[in-house]
């Protein structure tokens, strides 16, 4: 059962609707940048995938900033470009990334 922030009927379908939105555009973007993230590891011994959790995570992070955006047009185009850019990669059966200072970030974006 999940809990929700309030109790009237209307903002719990509005809550059920943003978290389905964002778990649709976390996927969306997942499936995207997997090619990437096996062409990227095929030199490893094993085939990397996209981190699922912290996708959703940094998802609600850019909707929030998006919200306190002073020109949402230029957070929508940054919200593009981090699902390009900033997908952490995770060996497979795993749920968290080794720990490391340094992420590789995909080919063509600057670090």
């Amino acid at each position: 059962m999940e809990r929700f922030r309030t109790r009237d009927r209307w903002n719990v379908y509005q809550e059920i609707y943003a978290r389905f939105l964002t778990l649709i555009l976390a996927a969306i973007s997942v499936a995207r940048s997997q090619p990437v993230a096996r062409q990227m590891t095929a030199h490893r011994f094993r085939d990397y995938c996209i981190n699922f959790r912290a996708t959703i995570l940094r998802f609600r992070e850019q909707f929030h900033a998006l919200r306190r955006s002073q020109d949402p047009l230029a957070s929508i185009l940054e919200l593009l470009a981090w699902i390009v850019r900033d997908q952490e990669m995770i060996r497979p059966g795993r749920s968290n990334p080794r720990k490391s200072k340094y992420v590789n970030p995909l080919p063509g974006m600057a670090a």
